[in-house]
């Protein structure tokens, strides 16, 4: 039985250096399209975002929740060989206050 969407993106984020613990707590889940997570979960910084495979197998980066009209594409037609750079640019890991 082949992989769910969402693992096989997980999966390519890991390879690519995503560390999910670098984003708080995370809750992620697949969806029939992507991949979606919620990074600095249970904080006044909480996102709720998306990565979804296009149809041509490249990837948008949606923030809000899928289907949503709140919801924003941050960038489309992403190559998966840059997915986590591009990810990082929208994402990137804040700094820990103590």
């Amino acid at each position: 039985m082949p992989r769910n969407i969402g693992t096989q993106i997980n999966e390519v984020l890991k390879a690519q250096g995503w560390k999910h613990w670098e984003y708080g707590r995370v809750s992620s889940y697949s969806t029939k399209i992507g991949f979606q997570m919620q990074l600095w979960a249970y904080s006044k910084d909480v996102t709720m975002m998306n990565i979804n495979r296009n149809e041509d197998g490249t990837y948008h980066i949606l923030e809000g929740i899928n289907g949503m009209s709140t919801s924003v594409i941050l960038q489309d037609n992403i190559a998966e060989e840059d997915l986590f750079e591009v990810f990082q640019t929208h994402y990137p890991i804040k700094e820990k206050v103590l």
